[in-house]
């Protein structure tokens, strides 16, 4: 296959929903590259859920925080660019995957914490959706990452 190429602007910062409290890791906002394949992105998984367990979404978070995994995380920016490609390209990739960028994780305006992932909507379109920190992470929940 081809290289997909996903362009990024890193200058200007993504567009949040409106019931977008904080963001947890602002220095993340505008971090890596302007330019890189969708085929090297890899799909990260704690031990937890290689084993087959599911772990819970804020533990998972302090883990990719205390192990410097985070930074390597998508973020809100390459998932907008991601959708962009549309679900052909996304679907030849990763398939039913959804795929979570912890690079972008926020507060709401209840302090429940959420990250974004890219949902495909089958044979239709890519779209964002939020998913609370508080559920639990299931094997097929994996973070998007570049190495």
């Amino acid at each position: 296959m081809q290289p997909v190429i996903i362009r990024v602007n890193r200058n200007i910062k993504p567009t949040y929903p409106k019931w977008v409290k904080k963001i947890m890791n602002p220095e993340l906002e505008l971090a890596g590259p302007g330019q890189y394949d969708l085929q090297k992105v890899v799909l990260y998984r704690h031990v937890t859920q290689r084993n087959g367990a599911s772990l819970y979404g804020t533990l998972l978070y302090n883990h990719l925080i205390n192990t410097n995994e985070l930074s390597s995380c998508l973020n809100l920016q390459d998932g907008y660019a991601i959708r962009k490609k549309g679900i052909k390209v996304y679907d030849k990739l990763y398939g039913p995957q959804d795929l979570f960028l912890w690079g972008s994780v926020v507060e709401d305006k209840l302090g429940n914490l959420k990250v974004p992932y890219l949902y495909p909507v089958t044979n239709e379109r890519v779209v964002v959706r939020w998913l609370c920190l508080a559920n639990l992470w299931y094997k097929w929940f994996p973070a998007a990452q570049l190495r």
